[in-house]
Formats: structure tokens, sequence, C-alpha cells
């Protein structure tokens, strides 16, 4: 009897034990298995950290497309490009672009060989004027850009705009509406020149000297200008062209001034 029992506990303690083993077994294993998931882990971690810290990291090129009026290196500063290639969002950049009014579209995309492409369409600028002592670029969608050190070569591709009121301006937008930014980039002024047919006559300085005069709705003649401007002999006096909306039409004859000086 006391050999059986002692058989009984002896069998339950070799069950127990390996029982225990086993549970052992799979403790180490799990060990194993966390030790070697955490080695990766940190393998990975180091892996990013000396990748960041590299040089093949960096943004290789941003390439800038559509730009007319900005120069190259301010766009890429509004782009707010991140050195690192890897955390550029285009959404983020696009965003950046967008918020600033000479910006009326962006198109961003992460190219291959560490290259970002960045594609805009600008706001169409009619002109700058001078507002509460400041100066400002004036945009056909009736935005505006103050103009400060750093943006200032804008003004090299528009005319200066004197004497008109808010709501004038706006008519000069519409005006300029169909007329080509190679155009606009020509012409040096816009002066208020009214006359007792037309109080909206408007008096346009190209930058080649030449006096145009129309109203806000024959400024989308202006693509025809250099067309007129060829016939005209400055030797007999005729140095003005004058640009008819209702006819559309243009022809070339004295200035006002020389009218007036010959009536005299």
């Amino acid at each position: 009897m006391l050999e059986k029992k002692s058989e009984e506990i002896l069998g339950q303690n070799d069950y127990l034990n390996k029982r225990k083993m086993a549970r052992k077994h799979i403790k180490f294993n799990k060990d194993k298995k966390a030790v070697f998931f955490l080695a990766f882990l940190f393998s990975i971690i180091v892996l990013i950290i000396i990748y960041f810290i590299s040089p093949f990291s960096d943004v290789y090129k941003v390439v800038i497309k559509g730009n007319y009026y900005l120069k190259t290196n301010d766009v890429i500063k509004m782009a707010d490009v991140n050195n690192e290639y890897l955390l550029n969002i285009p959404s983020n950049i696009q965003n950046n672009l967008e918020t600033s009014p000479l910006i009326k579209e962006a198109i961003v995309s992460l190219e291959n060989n560490k290259i970002i492409s960045i594609e805009i369409v600008e706001e169409k600028m009619v002109g700058y004027i001078f507002e509460d002592e400041k100066l400002y670029i004036l945009m056909i969608n009736d935005e505006k850009e103050e103009v400060n050190d750093e943006n200032i070569y804008l003004i090299d591709n528009v005319p200066l705009i004197e004497g008109y009121t808010k709501e004038e301006l706006k008519e000069i937008e519409r005006g300029f509406e169909n007329t080509s930014i190679e155009v606009i980039k020509q012409i040096s002024e816009i002066h208020k020149y009214p006359v007792s047919y037309d109080d909206k006559q408007m008096e346009v300085i190209m930058k080649d000297g030449n006096y145009c005069f129309m109203s806000y709705l024959g400024l989308s003649l202006l693509e025809n200008y250099y067309a007129v401007s060829s016939s005209i002999d400055k030797t007999k006096g005729h140095a003005c062209i004058y640009f008819d909306e209702f006819t559309n039409s243009a022809y070339t004859s004295i200035c006002p001034w020389q009218a007036s000086q010959e009536n005299q």
C-alpha cells in the first residue's frame, strides 16, 4: 500500500516537473521572440536615424514650373519645403503656396531621385498702386499683395496705376481680363484722361514712349498695340494711338496736347 502511494506521489511530481519545464520552455521562447523583436526594432530605428542624419536623405532638387512673375527661389521659400525628402507632404506644400494671393493654383509631386516638382498658376497682375502710403500689387481678382524689399522686383512687370477709386480699379481689372500678361508688362503707367465725350478715358503710357487712349472697355484692344504702333510716324507728330471699343478699331493721330497747341 505504501509502495503504491509512493509511486503515485512520484508520478505526480514527475508530471509537475514536466509542466514546469514546458512552461519554462514556452517562456524562454516568448522571451527569445521579444528580445529578437526589440533588437530588430532598435536596428530599424538606428538605420532611420543614420539615414536622416546622412546627406542621402536630403532633397536633391526642387523644380518650379509655371512662374512668370515670381522668382524660383521665392516660390521655394513660399512652399516651405523640408530639406528631408521623406518629410515633405505634397498637400502641405500645396496649401503653403495657395495661401499667397500671388498664386492661384499649385500642383506638387514627389518624383524619383528625391526631386520635388512644383507647378504653379499665378494670379494675373494688372498694376501697382499706392494706398495708405503703402505700395501694393493689384491682381485681376481684386486681391492685392504689399510690396516690400524682397518682392519689389514684381513692379517691373506691371504698370503704375494712379488716380482711381477702388470701384474704378475693379473696372480696370475687368478690362484687363482678355489682355495678355506680355502686353501688360509693356505698359509703364495708367492715368485718368477724361474728355467731353468720354469721362472714363484713360491715358496709357507704354514703355516704348507711345501714348494710348481708351476707356476701361478698350483695354483688351491693346492686344493689337504692336500692329498699330508700327504705323506711327513720329516725324509727322502722330505719336498717339486711340482705341475704340465700340467699333473694335484703333487709329493713330496727333496727341491731345498737340491738338491744343494747334488750336492756340
